[in-house]
């Protein structure tokens, strides 16, 4: 955070031995299958408004955009197929409200797609207490 402006990153990456053991075990067959790799990032950008109109407030008001991606079968094992649906991209547009520094009200829209084609966009409100 600088100046009201707020940058935040992750990026994951995770690997599984064993999965085709592990799919047969759990029956799996197909595009079913558990991803050997799993990787996925994000970034989001804010600003807070009342930063700038108001310093020193102890309220936050704060636009923000967010992309991510991940896809949890990115490698699978040999005889076994990804399925598309699992390689999502979600861009999100919100706005969040900290009335309190520990509680935050927030209204964002997901613009959700993955591979199949088969996102599906979601309009949330979330209510978050941090104690």
């Amino acid at each position: 955070a600088w100046r009201g402006v707020h940058l935040r990153a992750l990026a994951a990456r995770a690997e599984l031995d064993d999965v085709q053991a592990l799919n047969g075990a759990l029956g799996l067959a197909g595009a079913a299958s558990v991803g050997e790799t799993l990787e996925g990032y994000y970034v989001e950008l804010g600003y807070d408004v009342l930063a700038v109109m108001r310093p020193n407030a102890a309220q936050s008001l704060m636009p923000f955009v967010r992309y991510e991606t991940y896809d949890t079968q990115a490698e699978v094992p040999g005889g076994f197929s990804s399925n598309p649906a699992s390689d999502v991209e979600i861009a999100t547009y919100g706005v969040a409200w900290k009335p309190h520094h520990q509680i935050v009200i927030k209204l964002y829209f997901l613009s959700i797609g993955n591979e199949a084609g088969s996102g599906q966009d979601q309009l949330n409100i979330a209510v978050g207490y941090v104690f």
